[in-house]
């Protein structure tokens, strides 16, 4: 499934720039979609959930395996308190979608932005920099 590239970066930033080590996934909603739009909301969890099943966001709580979001049978979101945190391949992407002329040529091997190809990135990064330091 396609990622947002915009949503994607503001979720990773807002987790890096938290004074804390880690921000409540509530507090992440909040920042995101003050307005507390449904929809939104929904967009922001699918991204978040697959962000963390790719290991670029990780549970401050190390025995906790989720984002503490869910779907209710109504079609509204609860959230149960967890502490969200970049894992290191999270900062290293952040970093390369930040760069913009690194990010020109990421995208070149991954567009569009995917569940899977976000993964890609911090090793991609190395090739391109390595391929550019050799040259």
């Amino acid at each position: 499934m396609k990622l947002d590239l915009e949503l994607t970066k503001k979720i990773l930033n807002f987790i890096r720039n938290e004074s804390q080590p880690f921000i409540y996934n509530f507090d992440l909603f909040n920042k995101i979609n003050p307005e507390k739009n449904l929809e939104t909301d929904k967009l922001i969890w699918h991204h978040l959930d697959i962000l963390f099943d790719k290991g670029l966001i990780k549970n401050q709580n190390q025995n906790d395996n989720d984002t503490g979001i869910d779907l209710t049978p109504n079609g509204s979101l609860t959230i149960k308190q967890k502490r969200l945190r970049l894992s290191d391949i999270g900062h290293q992407t952040i970093e390369s979608l930040e760069n913009d002329s690194l990010w020109k040529k990421l995208s070149r091997k991954i567009n569009p932005l995917t569940s899977e190809s976000i993964k890609l990135i911090p090793s991609l990064t190395i090739e391109i920099i390595k391929t550019e330091i050799l040259n």
